[in-house]
């Protein structure tokens, strides 16, 4: 398993936050929305100049983790050591990189307080700037006393450390990834926070096992029926009810049974494929009877259906999400 976790945040919107993340992280006001603010015209999460809540994501746990995303501060960068991201053992902060003084990246472990750990385990010789977008990312190896961090900005090593500190709990993995000024200092930012083009993967299989360098997640939508269309709608055609870029919910919809399949057609990307490092599934379902339902993404190519993985669905909408990766 390599890739474990996109977002590009342009298929949902602020309402629909929690159907993709897994929690809220801290004890601030959750009030970060999904805008229009992304670096390529689409969505970004945008988090409101007050401190003290983040998102986090539950994914499949790993000693050795990349995280990568955009990053944007409006107006100010703040200095105040509030973490832009988490790495973390279930509610167990392992690893940090938060903005320190003069706008420098820092690496922090050890023991958090009100969220923020305290140990600086590295900081870096450059810093970022306000009001424009660096692709941030962060491979850590969890480990005490021999875990390491290296840290990339636009593609250029900013911080590496070895035979750092960065375990925390009983374990040495991560299971979770927050994004967010997850500090509860009571205080303001200095300004709003912004995040796009978002992936977790670990190293533990080939193809995508390393820093995978300035990315782009790009939302699709289906543009008509496919071949199959085996689902009750609840209004028109199949497609159009689940075209839209946010979901919602029960104002339309398809209904299935067990045993039927939907596929629907989708435009071309518009990218060379050789560019493509992955495809990712995202289906937004939830129950109407009693008893186990699940649901299942179904990939076609080259005129046949290829059947991912079946997952369980529960009475309140939530993604389900299986990722498909280029070798």
């Amino acid at each position: 398993m390599s890739l474990l976790f996109v977002d590009g945040f342009d298929h949902y919107g602020s309402a629909s936050i929690l159907d993709k993340w897994t929690a809220a992280v801290g004890v601030g006001t959750p009030d970060a929305f999904i805008g229009t603010d992304g670096r390529s015209g689409g969505g970004a999460i945008r988090f409101p100049n007050n401190t003290g809540f983040g998102y986090r994501k539950n994914v499949t746990a790993s000693s050795v983790m990349v995280v990568g995303f955009a990053f944007k501060s409006v107006g100010a960068v703040d200095h105040s050591r509030i973490p832009i991201l988490s790495l973390m053992d279930g509610s167990t902060h392992q690893v940090q990189l938060q903005i320190d003084s003069g706008g420098l990246l820092a690496a922090y472990g050890g023991a958090a307080t009100s969220q923020r750990q305290d140990t600086r385990l590295g900081l870096s010789l450059c810093g970022i700037n306000p009001d424009g977008y660096y692709y941030l990312e962060m491979k850590t190896a969890v480990g005490s006393p021999n875990g390491s961090v290296e840290v990339r900005a636009n593609g250029r090593t900013l911080l590496f450390i070895e035979n750092a500190p960065t375990q925390v709990s009983a374990n040495g993995t991560v299971n979770n990834v927050a994004i967010g000024p997850i500090f509860d200092t009571g205080a303001a930012l200095a300004g709003d926070w912004l995040y796009d083009d978002l992936y977790v993967l670990d190293v533990s299989s080939s193809p995508n096992m390393d820093f995978l360098g300035d990315v782009r997640v790009i939302a699709m939508g289906p543009t008509a029926n496919g071949v199959t269309a085996a689902w009750s709608p609840s209004a028109g055609q199949n497609f159009q009810n689940v075209d839209e870029a946010d979901p919602n919910d029960d104002t339309d919809f398809n209904t299935g049974a067990a045993g039927q399949t939907d596929t629907f057609v989708f435009a071309n990307l518009g990218v060379n494929s050789a560019n493509v490092r992955a495809i990712a599934t995202h289906i937004n379902a939830r129950q109407d009877d009693p008893g186990t339902r699940s649901v299942r993404p179904m990939i076609r190519l080259v005129g046949s259906n290829h059947a991912g993985n079946t997952t369980n669905v529960t009475s309140t909408y939530a993604y389900y999400s299986q990722i498909y990766e280029q070798s």
